[in-house]
C-alpha cells in the first residue's frame, strides 16, 4: 500500500478489501486507488476529485511518491489531471 501525497491509497497486488460491514469489493485490476478525501464518486475507489476539492494529506511523503510512485491511478488508470469528473461506474463495477 502507498499513500498517495494529497491523493489516494494506491492498493498493488492480491489484498482482500472489504466494506465496513464486512462485503467483499470487487478488485478488476491489480493496482487499485481507493479514495480518503471522501469526495469520490465511486467509492471506495479514487475518480480524481481529491485533484479538484482541496484536499490534502498529514502523512509524511516517501520519496518515491515525490517522483511520482503514486503514478496517477485513479479509478481509469490514467492521469488524475485528466478524468472526466462525471460519476462513472458503480463502485462494483471500477473502471
Amino acid at each position: 500500500m502507498t499513500l498517495c501525497p494529497d491523493g489516494p491509497i494506491l492498493v498493488r497486488g492480491a489484498a482482500r478489501i472489504v466494506t465496513g460491514d464486512g462485503r467483499a469489493v470487487a478488485r478488476n485490476r491489480p493496482t487499485i486507488a481507493l479514495c480518503r478525501c471522501g469526495g469520490s464518486a465511486i467509492k471506495p475507489f479514487c475518480d480524481g476529485t481529491h485533484k479538484v476539492n482541496g484536499f490534502t494529506s498529514d502523512d509524511p511523503t516517501p520519496p518515491s511518491a515525490r517522483e511520482g510512485g503514486c503514478g496517477g491511478i485513479c479509478a481509469s488508470e490514467e492521469p488524475c489531471d485528466s478524468l472526466d469528473k462525471s460519476p462513472g461506474p458503480s463502485p462494483s463495477a471500477p473502471g
